[in-house]
């Protein structure tokens, strides 16, 4: 399913004449090889953590690097790094360019694919067979949630189900919307969705995001979504 792992020294002898770079020969032991090495290399290899750590802050910057961890209750956590402010009036207020914050009760990794959370929220108009949420098989109840800072006014919530890019039978039939807020509304209860894409009309004031629990497709054993778009302002 595509829903969609001699004895050795540590002195490690380098043989005479053995070349390390066009035109120089070192011999000696690995501490020489440190010393008779390019100055950047004894940099990264003095200072790992600080050049590990000036990679990140440029990483960081360009806005590559996710943040996860694992929840108290053992769910996944995952941190988006904030690329522009959410601009006045409506819209998508999940996109991962607003710093997104993605919690789901697990995800699907296979030897050869990984279905992450984040994938829910990255925009693309026609994403690959890998680029969905996929809850793990053992998964009982699979759940998402989609979070973002402070309080705002949500209108409508669109999911792109399994069906949109592959078989509709792996589309979820039910599921349940609540809004995370101080005083929500009654949940939005699906029990026999049949949209490949649904639009739900779903209004809460000071909203700070979004759980849905889902129970998989007909004959299916795990959760399969590619988008999740929560319009609001």
């Amino acid at each position: 399913m595509s829903a969609d792992s001699g004895a050795s020294t540590n002195t490690a002898e380098i043989s005479d004449g053995y070349p390390l770079l066009p035109g120089r020969t070192w011999s000696g032991s690995l501490a020489g090889f440190r010393e008779r090495a390019p100055r950047f290399v004894q940099t990264i290899w003095r200072h790992p953590l600080l050049v590990a750590s000036a990679l990140l802050m440029v990483a960081w910057g360009m806005g590559l690097v996710l943040f996860v961890r694992a929840g108290a209750n053992g769910s996944l956590v995952v941190s988006l790094p904030s690329l522009e402010p959410h601009p006045v009036g409506e819209h998508n207020l999940v996109a991962y360019r607003y710093g997104t914050v993605l919690r789901a009760s697990s995800y699907f990794r296979g030897a050869e694919s990984q279905h992450h959370p984040a994938f829910l929220v990255d925009g693309r108009v026609s994403p690959t067979l890998v680029e969905k949420w996929a809850s793990d098989p053992t998964d009982p109840a699979p759940w998402i949630e989609l979070l973002w800072a402070g309080e705002r006014q949500v209108h409508r919530v669109h999911i792109q189900h399994a069906g949109a890019f592959e078989a509709a039978e792996l589309t979820s039939r039910q599921y349940r919307v609540r809004c995370l807020a101080s005083r929500p509304p009654p949940p939005l209860l699906v029990t026999n969705n049949q949209a490949k894409v649904a639009d739900h009309a779903f209004d809460c004031a000071s909203a700070r995001g979004l759980h849905i629990d889902f129970s998989p497709g007909t004959g299916d054993t795990m959760v399969r979504v590619f988008e999740i778009e929560v319009w609001g302002e």
